[in-house]
C-alpha cells in the first residue's frame, strides 16, 4: 500500500467534513484527527485506508472511490455505483446479523458527488491467500479450516439469495449477460490472439441464441448478483467470513455468482502446485454450504457457464503474466476454455444436476 497522491487530497477533505458530521450526529463524539494509513489502486476503484481519532477512541475505516473503466462502462454508465454499493451493504448488514459466521462490512456514509463511500475496516485474510493450503504437501489442519471457509462461502451465497429475494422474471434479465459476452468476445477478436479460432465469437453467440429460444419466461429465477463473487473478495477469520466489493450489484439469473466461484477453482486446478483432489473437496464444501437450489433449466445453466468462461477467457487473453510457470498456466486456461466453448455437444458442466440441482418433481 502507498500513501495518497495529490489527486486524492480533495477527496479526503470532503470525507473529513462528512465524518465530522457523522460522529457528532451518530456517535456523539468529536472528530479530532483523520489519518491516511495507505491506499490501494485497483482497476475499477481506489481504496483509501483511514484512521479516525475522536474524543473517545480510534476508528479504522475504508474509503472506496469508484473509477471509470472501459470494461465497466455498461455498469457505471447506468447508475452511481458508490450509491448502489452503499445501499446494498446497508440492507445486507442488518440482515446478515442473523446469519452465524457470515457478514458484510458495515457501511458508514455515502458521498455520491465523488462516487465514494466509507465503511468500517474489517480485520481478516483473503480466502484467496488461504487457498495455498490446497497445494501439495501443506498443513492438513490448515486445509480443514479452509474447508470450513468454503462451506461458509456457499452458505453466505445461499442467504444472500434469500435476503435479496428469489423471484420469477423474464428473459430481459439476460440482457446484461449477453452484453458482457458480446463485449468480451469483441475484445478477444481484436486481440488477434493466435490461440483463438476465428469463428469463436460466431459459435458462442449462436449457442446463446439457441439456448435463449428454449427458455420460458416463467422458468427464469433471479436474485441479487454480487458481481465478482470469488475468493479475492472474501475475508476470513475467527468469526467466519465477510464478503465485500459489491460494485455492479444487480438482480440477475440465480446461477451467475455460483459459476464465478466454480470457474475460479477449476482454473486453479491447472497450476502444477495445487492438489486437484483438495480443490475438488473445496468445491464440494462450497456446494454443500449452498444447499439445495430451486430447479434451474439446463439452458439457463449453460448460458451462465458460457458467460463465465467467456469472461475468464478474455481476462486470460488480455493478461501479460510474468514468469514461465504463469505463462504456462495462461496457455492451459485459454486452451481449456476454448475447447469447452467450441465443443457444445461434448462438454461437462462445472455444476452438475446430480450434485446441485433439486428437482421440481
Amino acid at each position: 500500500m502507498s500513501l495518497p497522491s495529490q489527486k486524492h487530497q480533495k477527496i479526503l477533505q470532503t470525507v473529513k467534513v462528512r465524518l465530522k458530521e457523522y460522529f457528532l450526529k451518530s456517535e456523539g463524539e468529536e472528530l479530532l484527527h483523520i489519518e491516511v494509513t495507505g491506499t490501494l489502486e485497483k482497476a475499477f476503484s481506489v481504496i483509501i485506508f483511514l484512521s479516525a481519532k475522536t474524543s473517545k477512541k480510534n476508528y479504522p475505516f475504508v474509503l472506496k472511490k469508484i473509477m471509470d473503466h472501459s470494461l465497466n462502462k455498461n455498469i457505471t454508465g447506468k447508475q452511481n455505483q458508490a450509491s448502489v454499493e452503499y445501499e446494498i451493504l446497508e440492507f445486507l448488514y442488518s440482515s446478515f446479523k442473523k446469519v452465524e459466521n457470515c457478514s458484510v462490512p458495515r457501511p458508514i456514509l455515502i458521498l455520491p458527488e465523488i462516487q465514494s463511500f466509507v465503511m468500517e475496516f474489517v480485520e481478516g485474510t483473503l480466502l484467496a491467500q488461504e487457498l495455498r493450503y490446497a497445494r501439495y504437501w501443506t498443513n492438513n489442519k490448515r486445509f480443514q479450516k479452509v474447508q470450513e471457509y468454503f462451506f461458509l462461502a456457499g452458505r453466505w451465497l445461499q442467504y444472500f439469495h434469500k435476503i435479496t429475494g428469489i423471484e420469477k422474471a423474464g428473459k430481459e434479465f439476460f440482457e446484461d449477460i449477453l452484453f458482457r459476452c458480446n463485449d468480451r468476445l469483441r475484445l478477444i477478436e481484436e486481440s488477434n490472439s493466435p490461440y483463438c479460432p476465428k469463428n469463436l465469437g460466431k459459435a458462442v453467440i449462436g449457442q446463446l441464441e439457441r439456448y435463449l429460444l428454449t427458455i420460458n419466461n416463467e422458468e427464469v429465477l433471479i436474485a441479487g448478483r454480487h458481481g465478482d463473487f470469488g475468493m479475492w473478495n472474501i475475508l476470513v477469520g475467527e468469526e467466519g467470513i465477510v464478503v465485500h466489493d459489491f460494485m455492479g450489484y444487480c438482480k440477475e439469473p440465480l446461477a451467475v455468482d455460483i459459476f464465478k466461484m466454480l470457474a475460479a477453482l477449476e482454473e486453479d486446478s491447472l497450476s502444477l502446485s495445487f492438489s486437484k483432489r483438495r480443490l475438488g473437496v473445496l468445491k464440494g464444501n462450497f456446494l454443500e454450504g449452498l444447499g439445495d437450489m430451486p430447479f434451474i433449466p439446463k439452458a439457463i445453466l449453460d448460458i451462465c457457464e458460457i458467460h463465465q468462461r467467456v469472461c475468464n477467457l478474455c481476462g486470460r487473453i488480455l493478461s501479460s503474466p510474468k514468469g514461465y510457470h504463469h505463462q504456462i498456466e495462461k496457455y492451459f486456461a485459454v486452451k481449456m476454455n476454448i475447447n469447452w466453448l467450441m465443443n457444445e455437444h461434448n462438454r461437462p458442466s462445472l455444476w452438475t444436476e446430480k450434485i446441485s440441482i433439486k428437482s421440481n418433481g
